[in-house]
């Protein structure tokens, strides 16, 4: 029975700089890993079988190798005619110091012929090839350009693409504004060892300290807790940033960074609504802050269930309310939106995080909370309701 065809990605290392840390070629690096080490985790996610390092001498590949982070490799001495390769292997190669970023060209294996081998130039053009003659057609490997890192130049303009490419489509304007901090925040960190969920962590207790000091109220209590939470909300994309810049993205990283949000919100809004409680009087701010717990609560565990059991995912990025009608995944609603429906996905971008987060420190510096407390519990009771509702009783074509 013949066996079935492997996915070979060949990264050439010949003629490569051997150091680690230098400002140019395949150890360069960019955003905390080596242009070398980052095409093999790229490779790898992609979904190679094979990596192997195409060398000229037995010592080029060591600085990859020792790479705690590569896993591992094949190495092999001489051409690419030296490579144990079959003829229905799907064959891809590119020099070692050519940096993707975070992606590996999305036509690369697509246009990889089924019996030969799909080779990215040094300019990034995609070059395809059979084995053992090299030919000729040209296509654009990605709409992202590759990038030769052959100089200091090079590894600064790569650098600047792959710091382009972590900010999100998802991201409202007030957050569009925070990716400019946070960016300029995670972009050291990335040289560090320090890990993304422990970022996530932090910024979990900092916005839980925000809710407890807003409970303590008074006008300098409660701005000091607006001015955490809104800390919170900006700095709350440094993990993310620094987890898809170093290819550290995992299941346990999205929840983990949902539950730091969601928790954070829970306890800042609802330690709001005592604060206005202690500052201003009026029994209806603790009910209004049951309200807002059991809102925020019951919203987060609908979004859950769906994101979990429907996307198989952790993130509630890609969450979608029912009345929107871009579903996640790529599907689409075919029916018209209901006028309910228009007026929910226009008030959508009042409601992002980053955007009442902006409205509660505006708030907190006019004290302006018990609207701000009042418009907290609408939120969360509309939320919890509309989805339960949607879900109980979508609506018919």
């Amino acid at each position: 029975m013949p066996e079935e065809p492997v996915t070979v990605a060949i990264i050439d290392l010949r003629g490569a700089n051997r150091p680690a840390g230098v400002k140019s070629g395949p150890y360069a690096v960019i955003c905390g890993l080596p242009v070398v080490v980052r095409s093999v985790l790229v490779a790898r996610r992609k979904g190679f079988e094979r990596i192997v390092a195409l060398v000229e001498h037995s010592d080029d590949a060591h600085a990859l190798l020792a790479h705690p982070r590569s896993g591992p490799i094949e190495v092999v001495i001489g051409t690419v005619e030296s490579i144990d390769l079959r003829s229905e292997d799907r064959v891809l190669t590119w020099p070692a110091a050519l940096s993707f970023g975070r992606h590996l060209p999305s036509a690369a294996l697509q246009a990889a012929p089924a019996t030969g081998v799909a080779r990215i130039g040094t300019d990034g053009l995609l070059l395809s090839h059979g084995l053992p003659t090299e030919t000729v057609t040209e296509t654009r490997a990605s709409d992202q350009p590759a990038v030769r890192v052959t100089s200091p130049e090079a590894r600064r303009e790569a650098e600047a693409l792959l710091l382009r490419s972590l900010r999100k489509d998802a991201d409202g304007i007030v957050a569009q504004f925070d990716r400019h901090i946070s960016l300029a925040l995670s972009r050291p960190l990335m040289a560090t060892n320090i890990s993304p969920n422990v970022i996530t962590i932090l910024g979990a207790v900092i916005g839980i300290a925000s809710g407890v000091a807003a409970a303590h109220g008074g006008y300098a209590w409660m701005l000091a807790g607006a001015l955490g939470f809104q800390w919170n909300s900006i700095s709350d994309g440094i993990d993310g940033e620094i987890a898809r810049a170093k290819l550290l993205e995992s299941r346990l990283g999205q929840w983990l960074d949902t539950w730091a949000d969601d928790s954070t919100n829970l306890v800042f809004c609802t330690g709001a609504a005592i604060g206005c409680y202690r500052t201003f009087g009026g029994e209806h701010f603790l009910w209004l802050s049951g309200l807002i717990a059991i809102g925020i609560t019951l919203s987060a565990l609908l979004q859950y269930h769906y994101v979990h059991f429907v996307l198989g995912s952790g993130d509630l990025n890609e969450f979608r309310m029912p009345w929107e009608r871009g579903r996640a995944h790529g599907e689409r609603d075919t029916q018209a939106p209901s006028l309910v429906a228009r007026g929910l996905m226009a008030l959508k971008p009042l409601v992002r995080r980053d955007a009442f987060v902006a409205m509660t420190t505006v708030c907190a510096l006019l004290n302006w909370w018990p609207g701000m407390v009042y418009a907290y519990s609408i939120g969360a009771t509309v939320t919890w309701t509309a989805i339960l509702f949607y879900k109980l009783f979508p609506p018919t074509p």
